[in-house]
Order: C-alpha cells, then sequence, then structure tokens
C-alpha cells in the first residue's frame, strides 16, 4: 500500500476542487488523457468496472492495484450493528458538543471500527495521528477504555489547556 501510493502521491494529494486551477490534469500520466477524456462520466466512480483491453497497460495496473487495496464497500453496514449509541450511553452532550450529525455518525462508527479490528490485535495503547478536535479519541477511551495518545498538527483546533 505505501508503494502504490507514494507511486501516485501527486494524484491523491491534489484537491478535486482546485483540479484544474492547479492544473493536477498536468500530473496524471499522458498516456492516460486520451482514455479518461473519452470515458463516460458516469465510469468515474467505478472505473475499474469499466476497464478496456486498449487502454494504456499503466492506468489497467494502477485501477487494478487501486481495487485491490480498497477496502470492502459494504464494511459500514456491518459496523452499524451494535455500534454504541451515543444518545442512550452519555444522554448526547457527552461526545456531541460541536459535533454535527454527520460527524456523530461518523466518530460512531470509526470507534467501532477501530475497536472491532483491534479485538484480534489486543493493544490498549493507540496513536490518533492527525486527531483533529479528538472526537473518535475521546471515545475510544471513554467508551473502550483504550489509552489513546492523540497527535494534531493544526494549532487552530486545540490548545494546550488539555491533554487526553
Amino acid at each position: 500500500m505505501l508503494a502504490f501510493s507514494l507511486k501516485y502521491r501527486a494524484i491523491f494529494e491534489g484537491r478535486l476542487i482546485r483540479f484544474f486551477l492547479d492544473q493536477l490534469w498536468q500530473l496524471i500520466p499522458h498516456d492516460w488523457h486520451k482514455t479518461l477524456v473519452e470515458c463516460p462520466y458516469e465510469h468515474y466512480l467505478d472505473l475499474y468496472q469499466h476497464v478496456r483491453e486498449d487502454w494504456p497497460e499503466s492506468l489497467k495496473q494502477f485501477l487494478t492495484e487501486a481495487r485491490d487495496l480498497s477496502m470492502p464497500r459494504d464494511i459500514a453496514s456491518e459496523l452499524l450493528v451494535d455500534k454504541p449509541d451515543f444518545h442512550e450511553i452519555y444522554g448526547m452532550d457527552a461526545f456531541s458538543t460541536g459535533m454535527r450529525d454527520k460527524k456523530l455518525h461518523e466518530v460512531e462508527i470509526l470507534s467501532k471500527l477501530i475497536h472491532d479490528v483491534n479485538d484480534t490485535c489486543q493493544i490498549d495503547t493507540l496513536i490518533d495521528i492527525g486527531a483533529g478536535k479528538g472526537y473518535v479519541s475521546q471515545v475510544l477511551e471513554y467508551l473502550y477504555n483504550y489509552h489513546v495518545i492523540a497527535v494534531e498538527g493544526n494549532g487552530t483546533l486545540y490548545s494546550i489547556k488539555g491533554c487526553y
């Protein structure tokens, strides 16, 4: 996975919203251009399902590797079973302050996923790199009793007042 992400780093690091402004099109291998321009836009979200024999080998290899490295798309439905209900557990206020429903949903699912994956590893100390405001870290500590080291490089997202 690391080799793949390093090889295609320029493509992944670009911001889609600035694709044309930042000329990110130039970062895509030149031999892919014609294929991608001619491809119907409806196919872009699942491009690997529409691969044709006449496409460049490097594009076919990229799509195959990306598909093989991707997580299953149906994992979310499995996680919805037995996910923590913050409304019941905390009366909603403990962790939801400042969180919109979408963020709350993400924190519920992600914390459950981390806990479920960790069931096989039995690790009691986790490192949350890019912790943001620490919502996931707090839930992992409070609900699942992990020791979490939260690391965030954006100074606008945290203050030195608290550490967990």
